[in-house]
């Protein structure tokens, strides 16, 4: 009893040295690190964003379920020419979200004890295969729209020189709204693909456009040497009148 009791006493009065307190906050780090990892088995990692939506602390399958979600509730809103814009939705297409397996491989790569790279925001997956959509319903859908209807385009016209108050001036171009169906067809085609929520049929080159614009050079010049022509008529006594040139 006497020798157990002065153990005791004796391990009292020992000192922790730094090298002790080094070990137990090494310890104590890794059951943190250990216990934070268990945690993310089965969840997305801090930072972890897919196409752009975050999914940090979410299973695979309630991020599935989001993604299934959008695509019930999809919609792609076409920007057309003359401010008009028109929308193509998830019941007139049959959307449905295609990646789910990528999303389950995604947080079988991640593991669970990688967690720390979350912390800097590195876990960004932006190629997720998002929607497929009905073929026969996509066709008929986008057919239905106006920017599709031949009687609805405006046509194209050149810029061209007219007289007008006694000289000759360059009048604008009309840019109309013929559309190449087949490449805005496809355009379309691949944005509900990649779940876009808007596409610009103008910026994607799904129109028609004239061959001539008001700041051609070649039509700058003609119209100022037309214009020479016509001071030079006019100083030789010569006068024209209502005329346009093509």
């Amino acid at each position: 009893m006497k020798l157990y009791l002065g153990g005791i006493k004796q391990m009292e009065n020992k000192k922790l040295t730094w090298k002790h307190y080094l070990g137990i906050a090494v310890v104590a780090v890794l059951v943190i690190y250990l216990v934070i990892g268990f945690s993310f088995s089965n969840k997305f990692f801090w930072g972890t964003k897919i196409n752009g939506m975050n999914v940090a602390g979410k299973t695979a399958d309630q991020v599935i379920e989001m993604f299934d979600k959008k695509a019930n509730d999809y919609s792609l809103t076409i920007k057309e020419r003359k401010d008009k814009t028109e929308t193509l939705t998830s019941d007139q297409l049959r959307t449905k979200f295609e990646g789910a397996d990528e999303i389950k491989q995604i947080k079988e790569d991640q593991g669970s004890f990688g967690w720390i790279k979350g912390l800097f925001g590195s876990e960004h997956y932006d190629n997720v295969t998002m929607y497929s959509y009905d073929t026969k319903s996509f066709t008929k859908a986008y057919k239905k729209l106006d920017a599709f209807n031949n009687k609805k385009m405006i046509k194209i016209a050149n810029a061209k020189p007219v007289y007008k108050d006694g000289k000759f001036e360059i009048q604008k171009e009309e840019e109309g709204t013929e559309l190449k169906k087949d490449v805005a067809a496809k355009k379309i085609g691949e944005a509900v693909k990649d779940g876009l929520s808007t596409i610009s049929l103008d910026k994607e080159n799904c129109y028609d456009n004239p061959e001539y614009t008001s700041d051609n050079d070649k039509l700058i010049n003609l119209t100022k040497d037309m214009n020479k022509k016509l001071s030079s008529l006019f100083l030789s006594g010569l006068i024209v009148l209502n005329s346009t040139y093509y």
